[in-house]
């Protein structure tokens, strides 16, 4: 009986290393207390440029460049690059040693692509803002989702006020009701 469960026990940490080395993303185990990366896996030793020995060699503080936020830190790979990454982190034993895996997921191009976003939300805002005419967006539900500095001026509202609320709310209901039925005339056309 003691064999079988130790085989059993033994099929399980054989099976769960397997599924750690063969996992796609990058990954590695490292010691809690002192930051000693334990164990790494290929997907590791390829998206970062260290070889297996480099990277047992090292603590997780010469991965970890920055934090950024409550996922993501700055990883620094072995050509000097420094990449985003969002990470996850949980408990395991190996060796009866109790250690943190980590599964680490590039998203660099997605936050580039956020920060590119970012920018041309605000080239726009600016140039709306720049112009003479009222500029105003609703969503479908007739409710604001943008408004121009021209809108506030010629209006009395702020963006504050606006954003979110629908004319219904901002206006007498006669008037609110004729500017919906407007809208709902230009949505038909």
């Amino acid at each position: 009986m003691a064999t079988a469960t130790g085989r059993t026990a033994r099929t399980h940490a054989e099976d769960d290393n397997a599924l750690f080395h063969a996992h796609p993303q990058p990954a590695w185990v490292c010691d809690p207390a002192t930051g000693a990366i334990l164990d790494v896996n290929a997907a590791a030793v390829q998206a970062y440029g260290y070889d297996r020995p480099a990277f047992l060699a090292m603590r997780i503080d010469d991965v970890v460049a920055a934090r950024l936020g409550d996922l993501v830190t700055h990883h620094r790979k072995r050509n000097g690059d420094v990449i985003d990454v969002k990470q996850t982190a949980s408990s395991v034993v190996i060796n009866g040693r109790v250690a943190r895996m980590i599964v680490a997921v590039d998203v660099t191009e997605e936050r580039e692509r956020e920060r590119a976003l970012l920018t041309s939300e605000k080239r726009l805002r600016d140039l709306i803002d720049a112009t003479s005419a009222v500029v105003y967006v609703k969503a479908l539900d007739g409710r604001y989702v943008l408004v121009n500095q021209r809108y506030e001026e010629l209006t009395g509202f702020s963006r504050d006020q606006v954003l979110g609320r629908s004319d219904a709310e901002l206006w007498p209901a006669p008037f609110a009701a004729a500017i919906r039925a407007n809208d709902l005339r230009v949505l038909d056309a």
